[in-house]
């Protein structure tokens, strides 16, 4: 989502730079950390294992209707 810079992995030049910006701009930076704790209130370990057991349990259920 936008909660980061992407960057190119293999590009040190733009790594660099957006590390760069990061340091130096302090607006952008905190605009950043404020949309990292959004974003991360979408994602936990509960809703991970849900979303899980409901997979396996729809897997189970066809497995077993086509027997």
């Amino acid at each position: 989502e936008d909660g980061a810079l992407l960057v190119d992995p293999e590009n040190m030049e733009e790594i660099y730079r957006a590390m760069k910006r990061m340091l130096e701009d302090k607006k952008l930076r905190r605009a950043l950390i404020k949309r990292g704790k959004e974003i991360v209130k979408k994602y936990s370990w509960t809703k991970t294992g849900k979303g899980c057991l409901d997979v396996y349990g729809d897997l189970l259920k066809n497995w077993k209707k086509n027997s």
